[in-house]
């Protein structure tokens, strides 16, 4: 009985602080040294102790946050706010996206926004966090549907491995199960809080990230961020000297109004150009078209201005007599509206009067002029003389007076 009761009093090793120790870098001699300085009462011999801590590694899955190795791997995804949110500068609300990034061996998660289907701001938030973590993990894993060629080039400039998954792994792991928890612990407080506006949605970003970054990372009783701090940070690749810079390439064909279009925004293009393809490039701060690897138009890239505006160079516009020459002059616009009636005349005239360029207006025209082969040209008729009657010069107006 003496003999078990002192058996019962034996200290026991902590092996959540033994593996604390062993992913920090030391290697498990010197931990065992480190235990027994601590605790002379334990008499444990170096193949023991290296059984014992592989038997509690054990007890855990083999893709629980316990065998992720510090700096392997990085995992970023997004989710949509439900809720539009107005943005300083422009005119109608958007729809705005959270970035999540998480490391799985620390679990530090470190969050960010951005406008839906704006590659370069998506980018921006990648660059954003390895500046953040001030390095780069062995594997980056992009949870990302709509990915581009583009945006997985370019981040490749970093010293990591891109791998893309979509929105799903191939089976569960323990970066997975960590970034479905993130995401559910961050998505549910956004939808309880409503943020109006930009900046409380990042207000509310920058504190869910610090109340799970300062929770602790089980089994290890230390907090997610201390555990980066100390241990993981000290195993990611160093940042590199420039900054990668992130291109967004489109191929185009040029309309008749000879503006092509990116992000909502029309940028003239020579008109000696129309109908043929294009490739658009767009870094962060200019818009570059090329017609066989040749720069044909350059402009500067328009990111507050109201949605559908155009940018014309003076350049690239036909002078009267090229105008009538081309296949879509402004006269066969007025013809074909004569088919319809008077008020429809004037109403394509005045469009074509009042923009700067009558190119400007095309898209109106040939919006009203596809809209009259739907409906009855009474009924378009009837539109028409509303719309000039309100001064109302959108196609959307047409659109709706048509269809009440």
């Amino acid at each position: 009985m003496a003999m078990k009761s002192k058996e019962q009093k034996a200290p026991q090793v902590d092996w959540a602080d033994v593996h604390y120790q062993v992913r920090a870098g030391f290697s498990r001699k010197s931990v065992l040294d480190g235990v027994k300085a601590q605790n002379p009462e334990i008499h444990m011999s170096y193949p023991r102790f290296c059984a014992n801590y592989q038997t509690w590694l054990k007890q855990f899955p083999e893709g629980s946050q316990v065998h992720a190795k510090p700096g392997e791997e990085m995992v970023l995804s997004h989710e949509d706010v439900q809720t539009k949110i107005q943005l300083p500068g422009k005119k109608d609300p958007v729809v705005l996206r959270i970035f999540f990034a998480l490391l799985p061996a620390s679990g530090y998660l470190i969050l960010d926004m951005f406008e839906a289907r704006s590659s370069h701001q998506l980018f921006g938030c990648m660059q954003q966090t390895f500046e953040k973590t001030n390095g780069t993990t062995e594997r980056t894993i992009l949870q990302f549907k709509d990915a581009s060629s583009d945006l997985l080039s370019a981040t490749a400039g970093y010293d990591t491995r891109v791998v893309k998954r979509g929105k799903r792994f191939a089976k569960p792991t323990g970066c997975s199960t960590q970034i479905t928890s993130a995401i559910r612990f961050v998505m549910e407080k956004v939808a309880s809080n409503k943020p109006g506006s930009a900046e409380q949605l990042r207000s509310l970003l920058c504190r869910l990230s610090s109340d799970w970054n300062r929770q602790c990372a089980l089994p290890l009783q230390v907090t997610r961020e201390r555990y980066f701090e100390e241990v993981e940070s000290l195993f990611l690749n160093l940042l590199p000297a420039k900054r990668p810079c992130f291109t967004d390439c489109r191929v185009a064909r040029v309309p008749p109004n000879n503006h092509v279009i990116y992000d909502g925004y029309h940028y003239s293009v020579p008109f000696e150009l129309t109908g043929q393809e294009v490739r658009i490039s767009a870094s962060s701060d200019r818009i570059q078209v090329f017609r066989r690897d040749c720069i044909v138009a350059e402009h500067d890239r328009a990111f507050i201005a109201r949605r559908g505006q155009y940018f014309t160079n003076p350049d690239h516009m036909a002078t009267p007599s090229d105008r009538n020459s081309r296949e879509w002059p402004p006269e066969r616009l007025i013809v074909l509206a004569h088919y319809i009636g008077p008020n429809a005349v004037r109403w394509i005239t005045d469009r074509l009067e009042e923009a700067a360029y009558p190119e400007h207006a095309y898209n109106s025209c040939f919006g009203a002029l596809q809209l009259a082969r739907q409906v009855k040209p009474n009924k378009m008729e009837r539109a028409c003389r509303k719309a000039n009657q309100s001064k109302h010069s959108s196609i959307s107006h047409l659109r709706s007076l048509v269809g009440s």
